[in-house]
Formats: structure tokens, C-alpha cells, sequence
């Protein structure tokens, strides 16, 4: 979650911990004008487009469900599809209160004026036309993002931890923990290879220096060296040069980059704010690791039931948030009862029986 820190300091705000605290710093970007133009064009939050094939995917708002210690691995299938576990129990985020919230929450934003109505459904080519502006003046106050290198000023955000819905202890919440399958930024070696005298050599060569720069930023012709310092040239951000932050080495911090993309390096910086809601989860009990691979045949039927019920949910909670006026009781009691109608049970028994079979 990334926040505008310039705003917040000449408004004389401090970065929320609760929602509470966010509506009312998101109130204040509305009506204030933190970025001092005499304009009212700040958009307070800015939040993307929902999927019409998952539920939650990367940046989605309902990443919302960890201020109630609701563990979201958002490039996970069971996450991305309605499911979670906690304590080794699988459920459907779907059809708690914990998710209700959330969309009354976004709904009161909508109310409020600080969401629109339209970022929801937009499509992305008008989300990232907000995003980035005019690249002259800041016109965003929160979003949900990759890094602060996101936004056209960049240097005027930083990343905050999620803030606690009400009445939930800073001891509880979550955040999103999503890792891949396989991890592209190392190496994994047979241990008892009869080649491994060989094998340590090529590792010894890839982690090195000057190879390491040649993975992450590519071959030496897009960059020039002086002793430690390595200068860009223009012609490698042309080319997207090297595998970047899935090389597998290492570069030593006595080394200096010139021109280089700060990305990654912001990117690392800013998820520090995370590593103590990170260390609420339990990474066995509280996960549903990517490498859950149900069988062919269950496959298909998280499929066929996991599309009904998407195909459903997804425009229902979209039209709860832009009315802005919450979900009501009847509608929600409706709602929950489809789902089950649509087997979402059957798909939290599926998941159950995977998720035991590959933890034991």
C-alpha cells in the first residue's frame, strides 16, 4: 500500500494504522488540497480494476482481508479462486463477515467520495492514465501497487503497513505472502552429484562480480566500468537488458550502479514496513502453497464451479461497492445461499483434501 508522505506532512497527518484513521486521512486528501495547485483534482484512492476470472489477483483491494489476519496469497489458485486456511483449515473468504466488511468498507469509501465508482469496472488503460498523471504534479493520495516507482513522483510515497479494521489487535493482521511455485532468483543443486566439484565452479562464476552485474543488468556492451562503478548505457533501459531481479548471484554493496533502474531497489526498501504483519503467518498453517496441485479430474470441477461462482459474485460485490451504500442484509443472506448452490462447499473440501495430502 503506498501513501502520499508529502501530502500527509503538509496536512500535519500521520500514516494510518486503523481504517478509521485511513478514511479520515483520505477525507482530508479530498478536501484539502494536499498537492496545493487550488484545484479539487486529487483523487484520494485509487484502486484497480476488479478481475472477471478470480477473485483476488496482485494489488487487488481485497487485500483488505488481512487487516482481520485473513492471509491472502494473492498468485496462489486457491486464494485467487475464494479460499483460504487457517490453522490448517481450509474455508471460502467468500462467505465470512471478516469479507463483508471489506465491501462495506469500500462502499463506504465510495460514499464518501474518496473512491470512484468507476475505478472498480474501469478498464486498465484508464487505471494507469490516473496513475501516472501529467508527471508534473501528484494527483493520487493511496494505491495499491508494485513499488513507489509506480507513480509519476515517485519520490513523494512510501509503503504503508495494512491498517487494522476495527476492533482487530495490530497482532493479528496479515499481509499478502505470495511467492511462486519455483523461485527464479537461485539455484538448487543435486546434492550428491558426482560432478559436483564441476558444478561448484559454475556457481562460484555465476555468483561473481562482474557476472553477476552481466545477469541482473545484461552483457557488457549496455554498461561501462571504472573499478567498482558500472555506468548504464541509454541503449540498456531500451532493450530491458538482463533478467533483472530473477538472476541468480549477487552484486556487493561496495559496487555502484549509474543509471540503472531503481526499481527493484525501491521495491526491496518499501516491503520492509511489512515484515512484522509478515510474521504473523504461518507459512504451514496459514498458507496454501502455490505447489497444491489437485488431480485432474478435481481440477475440473474447481474449474466448473469456480467459474459459476465467479461469474456470479464478481458483478454482485462490484455493484454492492459503487452503490455506496453497504450490502444489505436480505441480498447478502441471498447471496451466500447461491454460492452454495453453485458448490462452493464442495470446492473448500477439495482444496481441504489437497492441502492435507501435500502437508503431511
Amino acid at each position: 500500500m503506498l501513501i502520499n508522505k508529502t501530502w500527509l506532512d503538509k496536512l500535519g497527518l500521520a500514516v494510518p494504522q486503523t481504517w478509521d484513521e485511513l478514511m479520515e486521512v483520505l477525507s482530508a486528501f479530498k478536501t484539502r488540497d494536499p498537492n496545493g495547485n487550488g484545484q479539487a483534482d486529487e483523487i484520494p484512492i485509487i484502486l484497480r480494476p476488479l478481475s472477471t476470472s478470480n477473485v483476488i489477483e496482485s494489488f487487488s483491494p481485497f487485500l483488505f482481508l488481512n487487516s482481520f489476519g485473513i492471509e491472502t496469497t494473492s498468485s496462489n489458485d486457491a486464494t485467487r479462486s475464494g479460499y483460504y486456511v487457517k490453522d490448517g483449515k481450509v474455508a471460502t473468504y467468500m462467505t465470512t463477515d471478516e469479507f463483508r466488511q471489506v465491501i462495506d468498507y469500500l462502499s463506504d469509501m465510495v460514499h464518501n467520495g474518496v473512491l470512484s465508482k468507476s475505478d472498480l469496472t474501469s478498464d486498465w488503460s484508464k487505471y494507469y492514465a490516473k496513475l501516472q498523471g501529467d508527471k508534473k504534479i501528484s494527483t493520487i493520495g493511496v494505491e495499491i501497487g508494485w513499488s513507489s516507482m509506480d507513480m509519476s513522483m515517485s519520490e513523494e510515497y512510501v509503503s504503508m503497513p495494512v491498517p487494522a479494521a476495527p476492533g482487530v489487535s495490530p497482532e493479528k493482521v496479515t499481509w499478502d505472502s505470495s511467492s511462486g511455485v519455483y523461485a527464479a532468483n537461485a539455484v538448487a543443486v543435486k546434492k550428491d552429484s558426482p560432478r559436483m566439484d564441476k558444478i561448484l565452479k559454475v556457481l562460484n562464476a555465476m555468483y561473481s562480480e562482474e557476472f553477476s552485474i552481466k545477469q541482473y543488468y545484461g552483457d557488457s556492451k549496455y554498461w561501462t566500468k571504472d573499478g567498482n562503478t558500472y555506468t548504464m548505457k541509454p541503449e540498456w533501459e531500451k532493450q530491458s537488458a538482463g533478467l533483472q531481479e530473477h538472476f541468480g548471484g549477487w552484486i556487493p554493496d561496495s559496487v555502484e550502479i549509474k543509471n540503472g533502474s531503481k526499481q527493484d531497489m525501491q521495491k526491496s526498501e518499501e516491503s520492509k514496513v511489512y515484515e512484522d504483519q509478515l510474521s504473523h503467518v504461518d507459512p504451514a498453517k496459514d498458507v496454501i502453497p502455490n505447489y497444491v496441485n489437485p488431480s485432474d479430474e478435481d481440477r475440473v470441477t474447481l474449474s466448473n464451479n469456480g467459474a459459476t461462482m465467479i461469474n456470479y459474485a464478481v458483478p454482485v460485490i462490484a455493484k454492492w461497492i459503487n452503490d455506496g451504500k453497504g450490502v444489505p442484509d436480505d441480498q447478502w443472506a441471498t447471496y451466500v445461499k447461491n454460492l452454495k448452490t453453485y458448490n462452493i462447499d464442495q470446492n473448500v473440501e477439495i482444496w481441504q483434501k489437497w492441502y492435507d495430502k501435500y502437508m503431511k
